[in-house]
């Protein structure tokens, strides 16, 4: 995350919880519910989620971020209050857009595994081949299965990691990396700030 982003991180996170404040006020004087769930860290967590999803808006695990954060109904009125209304509708629009986009890729899925069936024994003889060719000796069981368990792992940790080819998640992963460092840092900075 370069500087440009932290800042703009930080104007998020930090308008976001002002509006959190009021709302807990207005929500505490009317006797609403909502206050307790605003008081919380939970809270405080979630501005920051926010906050770090949509300043990396662009890319696939922000969006799904948004995506995880807007499908949970408890999270809803948290969202509507830290966000300004224009932002808010933003987030439910593109949370409609990505639903619509998992169920076209669940598709495209399917077919592609009724093709990978049809063509798997032909692809498996050309690897051998190759293998064959370039002496190159094929990697043992275990060693592919270590391989599948990792990226299993790391496919949970990276949201909307479930749904991405390798490349795809591996530069995903260096870039939710880059924003996790930054938005630490910036927090750090700010409770360094507030001492």
């Amino acid at each position: 995350m370069n500087s440009t982003s932290k800042k703009l991180y930080l104007n998020r996170f930090l308008r976001a919880l002002k509006r959190l404040r009021k709302g807990t006020r207005s929500s505490q004087e009317n006797g609403d519910e909502v206050a307790e769930v605003l008081c919380s860290s939970r809270t405080i967590k979630l501005a920051a989620d926010v906050s770090l999803a949509l300043t990396a808006n662009r890319s696939a695990w922000g969006r799904a971020l948004l995506n995880r954060i807007s499908s949970d109904e408890k999270n809803r009125p948290v969202l509507k209050n830290g966000l300004e209304q224009r932002k808010f509708e933003a987030v439910m629009a593109q949370r409609a857009k990505y639903q619509s986009c998992l169920m076209l890729r669940a598709r495209l899925k399917k077919a592609h595994m009724q093709h990978h069936k049809i063509c798997s024994r032909q692809s498996s003889l050309s690897l051998y081949r190759f293998v064959s060719s370039k002496r190159i000796e094929p990697a043992t069981s275990s060693e592919v299965e270590e391989v599948k368990r990792r990226t299993r792992q790391l496919k949970r940790l990276i949201p909307g990691g479930k749904s991405m080819d390798m490349p795809c998640l591996l530069g995903e992963t260096a870039h939710y990396i880059s924003y996790l460092t930054g938005q630490v840092q910036v927090l750090q900075s700010l409770l360094n700030s507030a001492i």
